[in-house]
């Protein structure tokens, strides 16, 4: 399986640490097409310049199999590469991690196709992900 994992790098950086182990758990399942650019820091990303950035990034979410994205720090770029993998119907999985009363974007939760999962740590986000991909395994 083919697997595109999305969380903010520039807008709003995320949880480093967390997407490396949420990466590290998701390659049980296939190959997560992103790694690498979760492995650099924001200054080695900036290295490409924009139109290799995105050149890549929708190449690597056409041939994914399904596009899971954490959300919890907003970005304009996670959400540009869900809608761009909901144009593609690719099945998409969102978490979220339940704190300090942010909140998950109307748009996403409005969306009958995208499927968000809240969870309190990482184990319980595994927990989710395993129940997600067995829920859509058949499906792609």
């Amino acid at each position: 399986m083919q697997i595109y994992f999305s969380g903010s790098i520039r807008g709003s950086p995320g949880d480093k640490e967390s997407y490396k182990r949420i990466i590290e758990y998701l390659s049980k399942f296939g190959t997560v097409l992103t790694e690498r650019t979760f492995d650099h820091s924001f200054e080695e990303e900036i290295k490409y310049d924009e139109k290799s950035i995105w050149e890549r990034d929708m190449n690597w979410i056409k041939q994914c199999n399904i596009l899971i994205a954490e959300v919890t720090a907003p970005s304009h770029g996670v959400g540009y590469e869900i809608a761009y993998a909901r144009q593609l119907n690719k099945p998409i999985l969102c978490l979220h991690q339940i704190e300090n009363g942010k909140k998950i974007s109307a748009m996403l939760l409005g969306d009958p196709y995208i499927t968000i999962y809240q969870y309190i740590d990482l184990l319980d986000a595994f927990n989710r992900i395993d129940k997600w991909i067995n829920e859509i395994k058949f499906k792609i």
